[in-house]
């Protein structure tokens, strides 16, 4: 299966290539962590991960072949950058692709960040960025809505079959209108407007997979301290982004913005008592102040706990794990046998 995808994306790709790519062109991608923070490998390895892409037959064979399915990549780039994916996508707006070319994009880097071990939050949070500029040609609403559409198809079914076979009509009422059911059930699947509407609905729900499996694998170091919680905020601001974008729905946004909590939580259990009070006060005081939306967005159900309350209940649990480390009552070393 994974080499259909990619013989088709191979095929869709050099179509277009020829009016699109320039040869000389370079691109500099913003590396979100440093070598030395992350990259075990040579400089060599590094280097040779991150090329940009030149999008010919042979240069999109020579990237999935010799970069993309590296165990490296998946391990020690990726993880820390989204720039071919970025790039992927650019390719496919510049050069007008269809949902197919999309959703095979997507689900190609969704299949490899299932290998990843964890994702970094600013890269995470650099590639959502992006991201309602690359998509929204792919999602923008057309004029004529869903129900208008219908209703013009079935209008013309109908006065076109009465108008020929208004006679059939008078004699046997019954049959005729089994006839134009079918007629009309026809043509409905044939409305270009109603497959688009399909496509666009898979779409979207390949790329709310894509970002839910990545944002549960995201990670954060305490040593940045009060940008941790700068970056969960600017994520569900982005994420807010791709709603006001008509990328995703609300009840998807919300869905996101549970991930996104989930995870903060799981971060505050791991790594909380490595924090600082003062940051612990700041995330109290903004839940309290701030009007967060990711905070206070209503819950799918009324009796289901809100997501500041989940917070609140962690931030108590990370501010007796830091007093407790101060005093010496845990501690990260390990005691010796």
């Amino acid at each position: 299966m994974k080499s259909k995808i990619t013989q088709w994306l191979l095929l869709l790709m050099i179509t277009f290539f020829a009016h699109n790519v320039k040869p000389e062109e370079k691109k500099h991608y913003d590396i979100t962590t440093t070598k030395s923070e992350y990259i075990t490998e040579s400089d060599m390895l590094f280097n040779a991960l991150c090329q940009p892409i030149k999008f010919t037959r042979s240069g999109v064979r020579c990237f999935l072949r010799h970069s993309f399915s590296r165990e490296e990549y998946a391990q020690e780039f990726l993880p820390h950058n989204f720039c071919h994916f970025i790039e992927f996508l650019e390719f496919g707006k510049n050069s007008h692709q269809n949902n197919v070319y999309l959703q095979s994009t997507i689900r190609l880097f969704c299949n490899k960040v299932k290998a990843c071990s964890y994702v970094s939050a600013d890269a995470f949070l650099n590639l959502i960025e992006r991201l309602p500029k690359l998509l929204e040609s792919y999602f923008v609403k057309k004029p004529t809505s869903l129900l208008a559409e219908a209703k013009n198809t079935i209008k013309r079914t109908l006065y076109t079959l009465f108008l020929s076979k208004f006679s059939y009509f008078k004699q046997d009422p019954d049959n005729f209108f089994d006839e134009v059911s079918g007629d009309i059930i026809e043509a409905l699947n044939n409305t270009t407007f109603i497959q688009d509407h399909i496509d666009k609905e898979q779409l979207r729900q390949t790329l709310m997979r894509f970002l839910d499996i990545t944002l549960n694998k995201v990670i954060w170091s305490p040593l940045d301290q009060d940008d941790v919680w700068t970056s969960v905020k600017d994520i569900a601001s982005r994420l807010q982004s791709l709603h006001e974008s008509t990328i995703i729905n609300q009840d998807e946004m919300d869905d996101l913005f549970q991930s996104l909590i989930n995870r903060f939580i799981h971060f505050l259990e791991l790594a909380g008592s490595d924090l600082s009070l003062e940051l612990i006060q700041k995330i109290r005081d903004d839940i309290h102040h701030a009007q967060l939306l990711f905070l206070t967005l209503e819950e799918q159900e009324e009796f289901i706990e809100s997501k500041a309350d989940r917070l609140r209940k962690a931030l108590e649990v990370t501010e007796t794990k830091i007093l407790a480390k101060k005093r010496g009552i845990i501690t990260d070393v390990l005691p010796k046998k």
